[in-house]
């Protein structure tokens, strides 16, 4: 599913709010919004990924021109971009995720990380947990055979040819 929310702004004050669908049915979209996080609407809105982007702008000067030198390599970026996007996942419990929990028949307020809350992990990442973690290797698979494919006995025709 794809959505696209389009801002229309004058004078730094947002005017009009466009909204559309772009891939997807709107029944499977009307199913994926919660409505507790959407102010009780539903429609189509950008808070999360406005948060994860001031997050990214937060961590990585090189997005906001807040360092003293940008980083010339796109790779280092890239690198930079995955570390604070696990940690933002693993490693930092979100107020927004929080549910109300009666452990031991006293009610308190449970808080997640977005890895725990998709189902992913079960408990918080500390940061060397994060780094020290071994990701199992994708499943092998054996390059493509080029060139002609090998004839085998069973495919070979013998012609006999009588000489009179």
């Amino acid at each position: 599913m794809l959505g696209q929310v389009v801002k229309h702004v004058r004078a730094k004050h947002v005017m009009e709010v466009t909204r559309h669908l772009l891939l997807g049915e709107p029944e499977d979209v009307a199913e994926c919004i919660d409505f507790s996080a959407n102010g009780g609407k539903q429609e189509l809105n950008t808070s999360y990924i406005e948060r994860l982007n001031a997050t990214f702008r937060r961590r990585l000067g090189i997005l906001c021109r807040r360092s003293r030198q940008a980083d010339h390599k796109l790779e280092n970026v890239q690198w930079a971009m995955w570390l604070g996007g696990t940690s933002y996942n693993f490693c930092q419990l979100h107020h927004s995720l929080r549910r109300l929990s009666w452990l031991r028949s006293a009610k308190r307020w449970v808080e997640f990380t977005p890895a725990m809350a998709s189902g992913l992990t079960d408990h918080l990442w500390s940061g060397g947990e994060l780094l020290w973690n071994k990701v199992p290797p994708p499943p092998y698979k054996p390059p493509k055979k080029r060139g002609r494919p090998p004839k085998s006995k069973s495919s070979v025709v013998l012609e006999h040819h009588a000489i009179v």
